[in-house]
């Protein structure tokens, strides 16, 4: 957990701290706040992202069932999808090439299908109150991570966003690893680094980018300004999309010259890997 100082110096820093750092789930609402939910569905039931449907939900459960989760044979490193036919072992070539700092990622899904409709209305389409399953499902699936029985993870002490460029911020009107990472950080009872990186530069969109492009791209985009949230501390590092991975491992490379002990990177969903490609295209 983040040590030193009092609580009100820390939440000024942007340190939230917790009451524990356990693993719980995230506390059940009082019966005036279900009432009161319940209440503004009947004046207006929630519509799923995905499918439209009107109340069941942002996510209805027939489109959760449609989501394409991640199944192993994975990478024990990256979490990446391994091709069930390869003889190489339980780490991919990227991992065995040492291309990552992270310690671990893992992601939810393929971005692909009703899982990308999910995201994709979050992130774009301004549907925050999705921070909401959209968290549920990253702290399941750290909680997967954690009872992997080929993997070693320590005790997990603070949750850290991969931060947007204050001009991509205001233009799109939130940052949508921030309200991820908050809302993950509050499940688990752990203290969230709002402020703990800094990107320092804009960088140009990674989508039409080659992976060699992608990393030149952020090579020295962020800062570590709060040293505190990283040294000796196992962080979680949070954001929507694992791509190439190049925009995570940068921050994970400035966490690990900050002194974090340890890196694990969430995120929602995560491109298929080449042998299975055309499952993106579902």
């Amino acid at each position: 957990m983040v040590q030193g100082g009092n609580r009100g110096a820390q939440a000024e820093a942007g340190v939230v701290s917790p009451r524990s750092a356990d693993l719980r789930p995230k506390r059940q609402a009082g019966p005036w706040q279900r009432i009161w939910g319940e209440f503004l569905d009947l004046l207006a039931p929630p519509v799923c992202v995905a499918c439209r449907k009107v109340g069941h939900g942002l996510i209805c459960e027939e489109c959760r069932a449609r989501f394409d989760f991640i199944q192993e044979p994975w990478c024990r490193q990256c979490g990446r999808a391994l091709d069930p036919e390869a003889t190489g072992g339980p780490i991919c070539a990227d991992c065995r090439g040492e291309q990552f700092v992270f310690d671990y990622a893992r992601s939810v899904g393929r971005h692909t299908g009703t899982l990308r409709e999910c995201v994709l209305a979050f992130k774009f389409g301004g549907v925050v109150q999705l921070s909401d399953p959209l968290s549920e499902l990253l702290a399941e699936r750290l909680e997967r991570l954690i009872q992997e029985q080929e993997v070693t993870v320590p005790a997990v002490d603070a949750v850290v966003p991969v931060p947007l460029h204050p001009k991509r911020r205001r233009w799109r009107g939130f940052d949508q690893a921030l309200v991820l990472a908050r809302e993950l950080a509050s499940r688990l009872e752990l203290p969230v680094g709002e402020r703990a990186l800094v990107r320092e530069r804009e960088t140009e969109p990674q989508v039409e980018l080659t992976p060699a492009q992608r990393r030149a791209n952020v090579r020295g985009a962020f800062r570590l300004a709060q040293p505190w949230v990283a040294q000796g501390r196992h962080v979680v590092l949070v954001d929507d999309v694992f791509t190439t991975g190049a925009t995570i491992n940068e921050c994970a490379k400035v966490l690990k010259r900050g002194g974090a002990t340890c890196v694990t990177a969430l995120t929602i969903t995560r491109s298929s890997p080449d042998w299975d490609a055309g499952r993106d295209l579902l």
